[in-house]
């Protein structure tokens, strides 16, 4: 079975269809990544990429679930720059459970919600960059 990643042809625009990109047995730091086991799950630490090789998303899989923390970046060579953290989610058994962080361009935490067995059950909070200005 091939190590198949996911990735869209462009974050925005009319072509935003998703395609098969295979990068042959990848390995980060030493460790092969992207692996599915016997029954066809993917298991392991997992990268998928935009179509020009930049990072799109990663995390891992138990048994074809997602768990942990899983991050996306959005790709900003439109804008001339490079990708940015966008989103941090923490799952359990492929469900988010726990907190997940929303960044801004800059960096800076936009928003943090906490959701329990796929539910949100709350909003710790906002971070709006300009709110230094107001104190």
């Amino acid at each position: 079975m091939s190590n198949k990643i996911f990735i869209p042809r462009k974050l925005y625009g009319e072509d935003s269809r998703w395609s098969d990109w295979n990068k042959d047995q990848p390995i980060v730091d030493g460790v092969q990544i992207n692996q599915y086991d016997n029954e066809g799950r993917k298991q392991g630490y997992w990268e998928y990429y935009h179509s020009d090789d930049i990072l799109f998303s990663k995390g891992s899989y138990v048994n074809g679930k997602e768990e942990g923390i899983w991050e996306w970046y959005y790709n900003l060579e439109y804008y001339g720059g490079s990708n940015f953290l966008s989103v941090r989610s923490t799952f359990k058994d492929g469900v988010l459970n726990g907190l997940r962080e929303r960044f801004h361009i800059t960096g800076e935490i936009s928003s943090k919600t906490y959701f329990i067995n796929g539910k949100e059950e709350g909003i710790l909070g906002y971070i709006i960059r300009k709110i230094k200005e107001l104190l």
